[in-house]
């Protein structure tokens, strides 16, 4: 199954990507709020002209919000009368002071919504105002669960964040990076994107012998790091073990006891770190071990022992890793199952 694209408007975005992934969050960053709420309003004004339900959460005041919104949305009272468009208008002052009991109970409030209304597209027009947490933990929990629930409906989530806020909170940023699907910075009329995994479909070829760096059907998806899960990689073992193509697989696991989401994140930072010094192979992250596949290509299986080790040590972190052959170490699938 082809991943579900849909067109934003934004060219760049449309012609890199193919469009936004169901499911999944982005985030829009620019030097001003003004511009993000300009891109985000003529995003959100194609999304409704293809009868595409809309929430769009605003910090604005009613009255300035109403105005610079019908200056791009022509139309906007005859999408909300379609119930088609809803606005919900948020108190900043209500956030702006550090408060993470505040926040959780704002993003409650826009989780309940969010079930409620079934909408395709959930817009905010400045994020920063849910993510001030005190308490990183928290802040770990409760956007975990919110990027899991886009995940559950197969809603689209684009929200923005002014570059001010991403340069002044360097820990927060680092964590949306990881769980958002993609960053569009505008800069200068240009568009610069950053991706967490591959839109289009990416292939790692072999021998005659294609194997796509990411899942195609989101079913052999692991939801949280976007690489595969049990089912969709074991599936690509057994053919190549059918077909008696030799390959390897290199593991690594967190040893230091840390919270389960806490590994989740350290496992996929590995991994995009990984794949940004070109071992570009596919991965399955399974409990809490990542595996990724190697078609008889020392060079950057030794690399990959090497990066390991510098981010245990840079990391401050225990990390096991190991090593399984086909065929020296497993023949069938029922040997391969005992050692996953």
């Amino acid at each position: 199954m082809e991943m579900n694209l849909i067109k934003t408007g934004i060219e760049e975005v449309d012609n890199i990507w193919g469009g936004f992934n169901l499911g999944y969050g982005y985030f829009l960053i620019s030097e001003k709020e003004e511009i993000n709420r300009e891109i985000l309003l003529k995003y959100v004004n194609r999304a409704l002209n293809n009868n595409q339900k809309v929430l769009y959460f605003t910090f604005l005041p009613c009255e300035d919000f109403l105005k610079k919104a019908k200056e791009i949305i022509l139309n906007m009272d005859e999408f909300v009368r379609r119930d088609l468009f809803f606005i919900h208008f948020v108190n900043p002052e209500f956030l702006k002071i550090k408060d993470d009991k505040k926040i959780i109970l704002a993003l409650a409030s826009l989780k309940k919504i969010l079930v409620k209304e079934k909408a395709n597209q959930i817009v905010v027009d400045n994020f920063s105002f849910l993510i001030r947490f005190e308490n990183l933990e928290k802040f770990y929990k409760e956007l975990f669960e919110f990027f899991m629930m886009l995940k559950e409906y197969s809603y689209i989530g684009f929200f923005s964040l002014t570059k001010e806020f991403v340069e002044e909170n360097n820990l927060i940023f680092s964590y949306l990076k990881e769980i958002s699907a993609g960053l569009i910075f505008y800069e200068k009329d240009t568009y610069f994107l950053f991706s967490r995994f591959s839109h289009r479909e990416r292939i790692f070829r072999k021998e005659e012998f294609s194997i796509p760096e990411f899942p195609k059907d989101l079913a052999e998806q692991d939801s949280y790091t976007g690489l595969y899960n049990y089912q969709g990689f074991k599936k690509i073992l057994s053919n190549l073990t059918e077909k008696k193509i030799n390959f390897s697989l290199f593991g690594y696991q967190i040893l230091t006891p840390l919270e389960e989401h806490l590994k989740r994140i350290f496992l996929y930072r590995i991994t995009k770190i990984l794949k940004e010094k070109g071992i570009r192979v596919p991965a399955m992250r399974y409990q809490d071990k990542v595996y990724l596949l190697f078609l008889d290509d020392q060079e950057k299986l030794e690399e990959c022992k090497r990066v390991i080790n510098e981010e245990e040590i840079s990391g401050g972190i225990k990390i096991a890793n190991f090593i399984y052959h086909y065929p020296k170490d497993f023949q069938t699938s029922e040997e391969l199952d005992r050692i996953l």
